[in-house]
């Protein structure tokens, strides 16, 4: 007989999003991490989280598909056929453009060719680089855990925007980073032990930092 489905409560829910995933320790050489989390009775707004970027970002396709563009930015553009690119598409309005000249495409095509390998060379130093992202909200209970997992979610949303349209994160944005959000919500402020009459300046709901670590080989 088959044991029915229980949903979890959201106390359950939270309390699992909030915890370390298994197996997420960044293994970097040079780098030992260590970490122990032990959850409390009820859920809080306390996180921890290892930034394992090679797993969870997929660097190596990420290199390889700089490389990749790399190569075909320079290669030109066969007569009558469709833009492949952004750089088709621009090297397409350069012709349109009075002064226009065979080398100065040429030159465009290189540079931007030249980008994308740079942007490779990025990449790598995120398989030399950890990182521990540590959120604490104030307050206990369930609105402080939801909204640590949101600033969690949020975290690592702007990262995929980051790689996706850069294809390289920028290091003096998140080494060392820290950001806040003040209460605003009745909810938020009741969780986080504020009031009306608290001031302004001091309804922080929480702050969260982020801390990389890496070894280079010079």
């Amino acid at each position: 007989m088959t044991t029915p489905y229980t949903p979890p409560s959201i106390d359950e829910y939270l309390r699992k999003r909030l915890m370390p995933v298994e197996g997420a320790i960044p293994h970097v050489q040079g780098i030992e991490m260590y970490g122990s989390s032990i959850p409390a009775g009820t859920v809080g707004g306390d996180l921890f989280e290892y930034i394992n970027f090679q797993q969870r970002y997929d660097v190596d396709a990420r290199i390889q598909r700089a490389l990749k563009r790399s190569q075909e930015y320079l290669e030109l553009l066969p007569a009558g056929a469709p833009p492949r690119n952004s750089v088709d598409d621009h090297v397409e309005w350069l012709k349109s453009r009075p002064g226009n000249t065979s080398e100065l495409e040429r030159e465009y095509r290189a540079a931007r060719s030249s980008e994308q390998v740079r942007v490779a060379e990025d990449l790598r130093e995120l398989c030399s680089t950890a990182g521990v992202l540590l959120v604490d909200a104030q307050g206990h209970g369930i609105i402080s855990a939801k909204i640590a997992s949101t600033v969690h979610d949020t975290f690592h949303a702007l990262m995929l925007s980051e790689l996706d349209h850069t294809e390289k994160r920028r290091q003096s944005y998140l080494r060392g980073s820290t950001c806040g959000w003040r209460c605003r919500s009745r909810p938020a402020m009741r969780s986080a032990g504020v009031s009306k009459r608290t001031p302004r300046r001091s309804r922080l709901c929480f702050t969260a930092r982020c801390a990389l670590m890496g070894t280079s080989d010079s």
